[in-house]
């Protein structure tokens, strides 16, 4: 939803050595979801994954900001949650 694909804080496991950045193997790859205005219409849904390296910049990948309703607040502060 909202025109570009998302980034996620969840990471992916890759065991592909060619792609390997440390000892185990693992890339510190992300998943990405949802369609963009970029996908073709089989992957322009929700349940549409995908995933890429952190630093990976595109014009239809974006994040989403979201912020807890709780006590009356007139800004919402980041936060990170632990993984």
């Amino acid at each position: 939803a909202g025109g570009v694909r998302e980034w996620t804080q969840t990471p992916v496991i890759r065991s592909d050595r060619a792609h390997a950045s440390d000892s185990e193997g693992n890339v510190s790859y992300r998943v990405i979801r949802g369609g963009s205005w970029g996908t073709d219409s089989r992957n322009c849904r929700v349940a549409c994954r995908g995933a890429f390296a952190p630093f990976y910049r595109f014009d239809d990948l974006g994040f989403r900001c979201v912020c807890e309703v709780g006590e009356r607040s007139t800004a919402c502060a980041p936060s990170v949650r632990a993984e």
